[in-house]
């Protein structure tokens, strides 16, 4: 009877031979001539690591186990099919549901027993402690050599090489390119008109071709004035996972001003940084749309930002509903049961309390009441805090004059020691001393205005809600509001109170105003309550 398998084979470093992955076929050959099995095909994958599923000819034998043309997969050793304990028992079950079995010729165990499944387990976490601890060492050394501002591996960029003591030095072609890049785009030129010049001029990429990229992208990096740095793209980006402790966690960070040799003034770069985020701010990116609360709504569940959710209504009309929904939701961070609310809806009663009560002259008294009366409550905590802290100044004293006393019969090692303890006092209480300042200086600073302040700045506010568009009232709202917390019970919509008087209060100076989400959801095409001062739910 013949019995068909596949073989599967892999090695992770460009850097091995080739002969590994003979040697791995040759074992696995011998095994299946020895046991009656018949190799219908091999699969390869060269210089993949097995931390990672992502291996196309790996996931190809996943997918043809379905075929029911072989019965084995068979290869060196668990360490070859996967190093991830999860990645490796659910490929397992996968290939054990289409009625394959895995085989691993130099971890040869019976899994059918106890014993068997306990040793093959065993190797697996094994196998994954190399994996995670080989990562661990390779990051160190890279982290080592970062801080000695080395070229950490991977292709220099445009203008610099590597020289024999692994540290950058200018490839002066290339700089001449650099140099020339930076002139055109302070001359304002476009990336166009900057590749055309490099091609005039005969100035090409290193590997032969023209210049096509984004010029603005190339200006901001930052190796041309000097500065060193490594591992410092965005979370998602970040190739390093383990930091310095050996803990898989946020990585390391390195930036080294004047760590390699400069091609760019600091002087131009920055003239060449302002002419670019003119030209940015001055041509918003296309296709992108823009609504009132984004960037303001958080989810009061989960603490994630809201963001718009776009669907065509289900009811054969094809209507476009917008919702805003908890980020957490779509990027499936966490399990959130925070409802989607109608945008319509929100927006309306967010403007709604804009125009009519906060940003309406007729509530200036009670709005400058309201700020006075927080500002008083501020000062009496602060004067309290004072005393208190006062109070701690006069226990120092008072323990520093007793331990004096000691001194004049102490031996000499306690003499010592209760010296010590002076000195520490001594720091304890002008630290006291001056966070009595630093608290005393925030009281003097307490900005002086009238209710005709709060009048008059109203008014200036209001000047930008007129025309009615999201571009106009979304910059107020962001200057007015410093958030919306949106949940299943209630929304909270936080006022800074400073935009009022026209100054800014020393910590969190704001008000909360609370209303009950199910009368904003239940109010069909307008939010037509009446909304006054006097009726709004403050929090304090």
């Amino acid at each position: 009877m013949i019995i068909n398998a596949v073989s599967y084979a892999r090695f992770s470093s460009n850097n091995q031979r080739e002969a590994s992955i003979e040697i791995q076929q040759e074992y696995i050959n011998k095994y299946c001539r020895d046991n009656g099995l018949t190799i219908i095909r091999e699969y390869v994958d060269r210089a993949l690591s097995a931390t990672s599923d992502n291996r196309p000819q790996f996931q190809e034998m996943i997918n043809d186990s379905r075929s029911g043309l072989f019965t084995f997969v068979v290869v060196y050793n668990s360490s070859r099919f996967c190093r991830n304990i999860q990645d490796h028992l659910r490929y397992r079950s996968i290939l054990e549901s289409n009625g394959v079995r895995l085989i691993c010729v130099n971890e040869n165990f019976d899994e059918t027993t106890p014993e068997g499944d306990l040793m093959a387990n065993f190797m697996m976490s094994i196998n994954q402690y190399y994996s995670r601890d080989l990562g661990r060492k390779a990051y160190l050394g890279c982290l080592e050599t970062a801080k000695e501002c080395k070229h950490v591996g991977g292709p220099t960029i445009y203008g610099y090489r590597v020289g024999p003591d692994q540290k950058y030095v200018i490839d002066e072609e290339e700089a001449k390119g650099v140099k020339l890049i930076f002139d055109l785009l302070e001359a304002n030129y476009t990336s166009k008109q900057i590749a055309d010049i490099l091609a005039e001029r005969g100035i090409k990429k290193r590997n032969g071709k023209p210049f096509v990229v984004d010029f603005y992208r190339f200006a901001k990096n930052r190796k041309y004035i000097g500065e060193y740095f490594w591992n410092t793209g965005t979370k998602k980006n970040k190739v390093f996972k383990y930091s310095e402790s050996g803990k898989v966690g946020e990585t390391d960070q390195v930036i080294i001003p004047n760590g390699m040799p400069a091609i760019i003034s600091e002087e131009q770069f920055e003239r060449v940084q302002r002419i670019l985020s003119k030209k940015r701010t001055s041509h918003p990116t296309k296709g992108k749309y823009e609504y009132l609360l984004s960037g303001l709504i958080k989810c009061g569940n989960c603490g994630y930002n809201m963001c718009v959710d776009r669907n065509i209504n289900g009811n054969g009309k094809g209507l476009l509903r917008l919702n805003y929904r908890c980020y957490s939701k779509n990027a499936r961070r966490c399990e959130c049961n925070t409802k989607d609310i109608q945008l319509e809806k929100l927006d309306t009663y967010i403007y709604n309390l804009l125009t009519n009560v906060l940003l309406n002259e007729r509530y200036s008294k009670s709005i400058y009441k309201f700020i006075l009366n927080k500002i008083d409550k501020r000062c009496k905590q602060k004067r309290l805090e004072i005393d208190t802290k006062w109070a701690r100044v006069r226990e120092i004293e008072e323990e520093i004059q007793n331990l004096v006393k000691v001194l004049a019969g102490a031996r000499t090692i306690a003499y010592q020691e209760i010296v010590k303890e002076i000195e520490r006092l001594s720091k304890s209480k002008d630290n006291v001393l001056k966070e009595i300042n630093e608290i005393e200086d925030n009281l003097n600073e307490m900005p002086s205005f009238t209710e005709k302040t709060i009048q008059n700045n109203i008014v200036e506010m209001k000047k930008a809600l007129k025309p009615k568009i999201v571009k106009n009232v979304k910059p107020m709202l962001t200057y007015l509001l410093d958030e919306i917390v949106y949940s299943n019970e209630e929304i909270q919509v936080h006022v800074n109170l400073n935009a009022y008087i026209g100054s800014s209060l020393h910590g969190t100076f704001k008000a909360v105003i609370l209303e009950e989400t199910d009368n904003v959801k239940k109010v069909e095409n307008q939010f037509k309550q009446k909304l006054t001062w006097n009726t709004l739910c403050i929090a304090t």
